[in-house]
């Protein structure tokens, strides 16, 4: 999951995305099948002494299960380690 939140690889999110889709809908009646869906990330900072933070649920890509892909990139998720330092 950590490689589809790199902005090198914007293409691992659009194909993951078109993966769940097709699966959940081969999978499940017609009633129930996927028109659109949303990948999220859960982000979650450890602090000292294992103090923790909420969760942010951070949209990774939005993707229409009945057409071409509708992705955006993952510009609010953190790439490193410092950049994530930096945010919080």
């Amino acid at each position: 999951m950590m490689r589809m939140l790199d902005n090198k690889r914007p293409h691992l999110r659009a194909h993951y995305a078109k993966y769940l889709c097709g699966k959940w809908n081969r999978e499940m009646p017609m009633h129930l099948r996927l028109a659109e869906l949303t990948v999220y990330f859960n982000y979650e900072r450890v602090l000292p002494d294992y103090a923790t933070r909420n969760a942010e649920r951070r949209p990774v890509i939005r993707h229409s299960c009945q057409g071409p892909v509708q992705s955006a990139p993952a510009n609010n998720i953190p790439q490193s380690e410092e950049e994530s330092q930096e945010n919080f």
